[in-house]
């Protein structure tokens, strides 16, 4: 079976939502919408099996050890996390992961700070990165006849119907705390992401970022 396109996609989810003729949601604003639902599952997907979408390729650090994210990786869809860095050639030395702020006295560790990889001691041959990435976002799909990029074939209603259920959300007053759970849950999923980003564990500052992030009481009471 062949994945969807992204027409096929976006036909099925106004049947989901009634809304064959596009009146409650423009074709571009609910590629856009779809995009995000899209992007907060492939978060979850990668955040609890992290190689599911990952690649490793060489790189030369510059002065100082540093490899700029932006610029170095090839990435096949969007970067999303840093996995591993190692020596390119023997011995394959791996460095260990570290945040910026550590200040014990390590050697061959590496952190990331903003957009770059630094390593210690500095490198100045080739190293082994390894990162997930995220898939082409549904409303960068090129034409509507692009297929759905890397989405698990045969599992596309999972997008579909989750796109149909925050579409919902829209002009529906009485249902407010709806909303506030979509919030809650694209705000968990933001900071999980940030969390992530740093190749240490730092998950456990969110749910105090969280309880200050989602403290209107429209939004509802955050998760537990």
């Amino acid at each position: 079976m062949a994945l969807l396109t992204k027409a096929q996609v976006r036909t099925a989810v106004q049947q989901v939502i009634d809304d064959a003729g596009a009146t409650r949601w423009a074709a571009a604003n609910l590629d856009i919408l779809i995009g995000l639902v899209q992007d907060t599952l492939w978060q979850q997907v990668l955040d609890t099996y992290p190689w599911f979408l990952s690649v490793e390729e060489a790189e030369t650090p510059s002065a100082g050890g540093i490899i700029d994210i932006t610029t170095a990786l090839t990435v096949p869809g969007r970067m999303y996390r840093i996995q591993a860095v190692k020596l390119a050639a023997s011995p394959y030395t791996e460095y260990q992961p570290q945040l910026y702020t550590d200040s014990m006295p390590q050697t061959n560790t590496y952190w990331i700070l903003g957009d770059e990889i630094q390593v210690k001691p500095a490198a100045a041959t080739a190293l082994t990165v390894t990162y997930s990435f995220l898939p082409t976002k549904f409303d960068g799909l090129a034409t509507d006849a692009t297929v759905l990029d890397q989405w698990p074939e045969g599992h596309e209603a999972a997008l579909i119907y989750s796109a149909g259920a925050w579409a919902m959300s829209k002009g529906d007053a009485e249902q407010i705390a709806q909303i506030g759970r979509i919030a809650d849950h694209a705000v968990e999923a933001m900071l999980d992401h940030c969390a992530r980003r740093y190749p240490v564990a730092v998950e456990r500052r969110n749910r105090t970022v969280k309880g200050q992030t989602v403290s209107n009481p429209l939004l509802g009471k955050p998760s537990e």
